[in-house]
């Protein structure tokens, strides 16, 4: 067997109910810059997709792929849909536009707390070679 070197850098997310009981769970590396980009074409196609009634099995599954996509994760959206991404909710939005916002929002936080981490640490490095 060839020697190996492990780089996977994602962590393990759990997905947990309104009570706090665990349902699911997905990997996702916090610190790819890249999901900003993924983020955006994510953003671009919910805006651009047309929900009909003929169209909702082809729609749920590419809202699916998308999740995926979005957290570059294969899994994620199996954990993260409960059921169906269309279901609509008490509020008037689809389930999936939920979901969406509160992936949003913890991809947020998550790139506020460590883009200043990292810019100080590579201001240390370079506060040297400017003196």
């Amino acid at each position: 067997m060839a020697r190996q070197i492990k780089l996977d850098s994602r962590e393990l997310i759990e997905i947990v109910d309104s009570d706090g009981n665990v349902t699911g769970h997905f990997r996702w590396n916090p610190a790819d810059l890249d999901i900003v980009k993924r983020f955006e074409k994510t953003m671009s196609f919910f805006e651009s997709m047309e929900v009909k009634e003929n169209n909702l099995d082809e729609i749920s599954s590419a809202i699916k792929e998308q999740v995926n996509f979005l957290l570059d994760s294969p899994d994620a959206a199996e954990t993260l849909f409960s059921c169906n991404p269309l279901t609509p909710r008490s509020d008037g939005t689809y389930y999936f536009e939920y979901v969406f916002n509160t992936l949003a929002d913890f991809i947020k936080s998550e790139l506020n707390v460590r883009v200043p981490k990292v810019t100080k640490r590579i201001k240390k490095y370079t506060d040297k070679y400017e003196k």
